[in-house]
């Protein structure tokens, strides 16, 4: 049964989030990663084939899910909150520019630095179309906009404030750390420092952690293997030939 949603968009303190939640007891924390590892399929045929929402939600109950973190939960809150209507909503928030800056910056790695890899592999290209029709879903647009996307982020959080109860909802700026989560939640708070996870630049980031330890990213990656190999072959033949010819 989900105990916590997250209603925050990516780049809102979203892994700060997850880490505190594992630190205060949660032992299945489902974020972004896990989303697409264990879900994508589920989500692919709500999204682009109809079926209903419930089969996505029941995934989430087979695998015993505490949390949900991230997007795609996060803009289908009220579906999950349908679900299991004694959840606590966490908003995740911070600074609409400073989230617009975070969250190009991480799409100009990963769509732009990395897009040489869907012209060798179906599943590196398979993941750059949902991720744009996810972004399109959840902020009007697949392609990067300053006012498009800051509006949308504007109207969801809005939206979150006006349609879950105040007392089953807290609007959470990762900054202000253990108190507020802790009081919400009805936990003790830890006697250690609130965890700041995938800042800017740093190690173990979700990009890096995206293309070490997916499973969509090592499948891509074989592909990839495979498919240079077998360009190489046949560049090779095509070369034997041509000098077996003229020789």
């Amino acid at each position: 049964m989900v105990k916590v949603i997250c209603a925050g968009y990516p780049k809102t303190g979203t892994k700060s989030l997850t880490k505190a939640l594992f630190k205060l007891g949660y032992n299945n924390v489902h974020d972004y990663l896990e989303h697409i590892d264990f879900y994508m399929d589920e989500y692919e045929k709500y999204f682009e084939k109809g079926h209903p929402i419930s089969h996505v939600l029941d995934k989430y109950d087979e695998l015993n899910v505490d949390c949900t973190v991230d997007m795609p939960p996060s803009f289908l809150f009220e579906e999950f909150h349908q679900r299991w209507p004694d959840a606590k909503i966490i908003l995740t928030i911070r600074d609409e520019d400073a989230w617009y800056k975070s969250i190009k910056k991480m799409n100009d790695i990963v769509f732009n630095w990395y897009h040489w890899m869907t012209y060798f592999s179906k599943n590196a290209l398979r993941f750059e179309t949902f991720m744009r029709k996810l972004y399109q879903y959840m902020l009007g647009s697949g392609l990067e906009s300053p006012w498009l996307w800051k509006m949308h982020y504007r109207r969801h959080n809005a939206y979150v404030a006006k349609v879950i109860p105040p007392e089953n909802l807290l609007v959470f700026d990762v900054s202000n750390g253990w108190e507020p989560l802790c009081k919400f939640l009805g936990k003790k708070i830890p006697d250690e420092p609130f965890p700041f996870e995938n800042a800017a630049g740093s190690k173990n980031n979700i990009v890096q952690r995206l293309l070490t330890e997916s499973k969509i990213a090592s499948r891509a990656k074989f592909e990839i293997i495979i498919s240079i190999l077998s360009y190489l072959v046949v560049f090779g033949g095509i070369v034997l030939a041509y000098l077996n010819f003229f020789s």
